[in-house]
């Protein structure tokens, strides 16, 4: 995550990390000063201010020295160094340390053999006599100007602590070491934009530092000697439990609270830290840093609304064409259903017009689900489902399906697969069957001599997958170059003056790429115009286990071996709509079945009470008792019958609901016979009739 923003003074863009190592090295100046009052060795003081620099800059090497005169010759004396400063590099900085009497900035960069590869060095003063230096090196990324003057607090304390030691060995008094340190300390600390009380241990405050007093709700003057208690009002019990919990842990805590007045609508953030700890409560400081937050609490606001505001968006719209799919799925399946029926029943003057209907029906029908599944995808609730199936069947089918289309514009439909690859394979054939019914069909739209073939190649193998290269390849119009990389976006098609003639949506490319990314794997083209297309992707694919074997069922050729059974079955269809029921019932009388026929739940529960039925096929959405009612009361009254849902509404909460009755046979609108067929058949064998 990027760091986040605020300004400085000057109207500089200033870093939350920068403002974190100023107040680092604020806060450790600090220390050093106290621990001054108290008598610390200034040998461990240096010490402590080498580390403190050099972990602020992370420079892995540093030095402190005085500068000292021997017998009339200046040289430097270290005070304390990281352990690598030699008498050349020490006898170098003098010098130029006398000569120039200013920083020293040096950088050879990464690729110098030599052991100092930069260094800046920071001169000390008294009056006009120089006294000292701090020198840090070796850090990444060499040193500039913006270093020195984030150090100038560093170095004006190390000027002030080279003279108060110079000042002690003349042992002046230490309350002029102290005042004069402090009202330095005291400025710098008013510079920082933060408002910084110091209080004790008994949370009494004893110092406080602002660069505009009008930030404060009181005088600072009042704040002192008082404690939290008596200063924070409403807010004393969180300051107080916050500082109990720094004592009690030693360790930096915070919080976020509310201006006193909820009318002002401002922020804060309180943060609590040890400076130093003492055995008397009187004399073990703390800070208490406070930070106006205001602006970033409102912009997490915002981010916060924005996204309930997406996510209501994303709910309403995936309803919305789910409600819209549901309502065209309704006479869709009237349209397919009566389609599927004169197929079976029709003369050869017919059969053309037959072959149209439910190529025009099916069309529509891919529309819709093509509208349905890229909302799906868009808001993540499009998930794949893992089974076995034969990728040899698959591919049959689909060259089946659209065999009629490729004769009719004079095409070869082609297939080849390698010897090599299993006859099972583990993944989603239904998603795998949408992904190249949308390549082959968009390949026959687009060729109008010569072929499209759907090649799998095998490009790896092991006990436990494959992995495959799938294409789809034409000798179509082809897509030029310029327009190949927005080829997959939504409402897209290729604008080429020749591809004018071809009516499209533009979704089915947008939808096969996704559902090829959710398959971990990315859609490629390769193209020339005039020559054909080739779209291709690879995926690796599960093995099932061995005592899966290929099912082939053929259900028009079985039909004729299950009427009978069939007809022993008592059947209860309960559906609203007369075309649905004319389709459902006709489809049923096909398969060997006679249907008795309810328009709502009541009328269904009125028949079952005078009849036990096998399987009651039954809608979900009707008037007076919809199909959730009524296949909950099946559930409790009838429990001997096999509920069949049928219906058009694929929303997920509709399905949940269904999943809760504990009924699993699910038959969307339109429906294909072949499903209905497969469901009476599993019924029939386990009831042994």
């Amino acid at each position: 995550m990027q760091d986040q923003n605020t300004y400085g003074d000057n109207g500089e863009i200033v870093t939350l990390k920068q403002i974190s190592l100023q107040n680092k090295l604020l806060f450790g100046l600090k220390n050093v000063q106290d621990r001054f009052y108290l008598g610390k060795c200034p040998k461990d003081l240096f010490v402590e201010l080498l580390q403190l620099a050099m972990s602020v800059t992370d420079s892995p090497e540093g030095c402190i020295a005085e500068l000292v005169t021997d017998a009339r010759t200046p040289q430097l004396e270290i005070l304390a160094d990281s352990g690598h400063i030699d008498e050349p590099l020490r006898a170098m900085l003098t010098a130029h340390l006398l000569q120039d009497e200013d920083v020293i900035i040096f950088n050879a960069g990464e690729k110098h053999n030599g052991e100092i590869r930069s260094f800046i060095g920071l001169p000390a003063s008294l009056g006009d006599n120089l006294i000292g230096l701090i020198c840090l090196a070796n850090r990444k990324g060499g040193y500039d100007a913006a270093m020195v003057d984030f150090l100038e607090p560093m170095q004006t304390t190390f000027n002030s602590l080279l003279i108060f030691r110079r000042l002690h060995s003349e042992k002046l008094h230490a309350e002029g070491r102290q005042q004069e340190l402090n009202n330095h300390l005291n400025e710098l600390l008013k510079s920082v934009d933060d408002i910084i009380f110091e209080i004790n241990a008994r949370k009494v405050f004893l110092d406080v530092w602002v660069r505009d007093e009008s930030l404060l709700f009181m005088p600072k003057e009042r704040f002192l000697g008082k404690t939290v208690r008596e200063v924070m009002g409403p807010l004393a019990d969180q300051m107080d439990a916050l500082v109990d919990k720094v004592i009690a842990s030693g360790e930096t805590a915070e919080v976020d609270y509310a201006h006193i007045d909820p009318s002002i609508g401002l922020r804060f953030n309180a943060k609590v830290s040890l400076i130093n700890e003492h055995k008397s409560p009187e004399h073990t400081k703390l800070a208490l840093v406070i930070r106006d937050i205001t602006a970033q609490h409102k912009l997490k606001e915002e981010t916060e609304k924005a996204r309930i505001l997406a996510e209501k968006e994303a709910k309403a719209k995936s309803r919305f064409l789910s409600v819209m799919s549901h309502e065209i799925r309704t006479p869709l399946n009237g349209i397919i259903g009566i389609a599927n029926l004169l197929e079976l029943n029709h003369t050869d003057e017919q059969e053309e017009l037959v072959n149209n209907l439910m190529f025009s029906s099916r069309h529509l029908l891919q529309l819709v689900n093509d509208i349905l599944d890229l909302s799906k995808i868009d808001t993540g609730n499009l998930e794949l489902i893992k089974e076995p199936f034969s990728l040899l069947q698959l591919v049959g089918n689909i060259n089946t399906q659209f065999g009629t289309m490729a004769q009719a514009k004079g095409l070869k439909l082609l297939a080849r697969i390698d010897k090599g690859i299993p006859e099972m394979v583990t993944g989603d054939p239904i998603r795998l069957s949408q992904v190249l019914n949308n390549l082959v069909s968009n390949g026959l739209k687009f060729t109008e001599e010569g072929s499209v073939t759907v090649d799998i190649s095998l490009m790896g193998k092991t006990a436990q997958a494959v992995k495959l290269r799938i294409a789809v390849k034409d000798t179509g119009i082809g897509i030029a170059e310029d327009e190949q990389a927005n080829i997959f976006d939504s409402f897209r098609q290729v604008q080429q003056r020749s591809s004018q003639q071809y009516a499209g949506t533009g979704l089915g490319l947008a939808i096969t790429r996704r559902l090829v990314a959710l398959h971990g794997s990315e859609i490629k083209l390769s193209s020339t115009p005039g020559e054909g297309t080739e779209f291709y992707f690879d995926l690796e694919m599960e093995l099932p286990a061995a005592d899966h074997s290929i099912r082939d069922v053929k259900p028009e050729h079985d039909i004729a071996a299950w009427r009978e059974r069939f007809a022993a079955l008592s059947f209860l269809l309960v559906e609203d709509n007369p075309v649905n029921i004319m389709v459902a019932r006709k489809q049923l009388e096909h398969f060997g079945i006679v249907p008795d026929c309810a328009q709502n739940g009541r009328e269904a529960l009125a028949l079952m009470k005078d009849k036990d039925y096998d399987i009651a096929l039954v809608d979900l959405h009707m008037p007076h008792m919809d199909g959730f009612e009524l296949s909950a009361t099946i559930r409790k009254d009838y429990p001997g019958v096999h509920i069949v849902i049928f219906t058009a509404d694929i929303l997920d909460e509709a399905r949940e609901k269904v999943s809760l009755l504990n009924i699993h046979n699910i038959i969307n609108k339109p429906f294909v016979p072949s499903e209905l067929l497969s469901i009476l058949i599993g019924v029939v064998k386990e009831r042994g009739m």
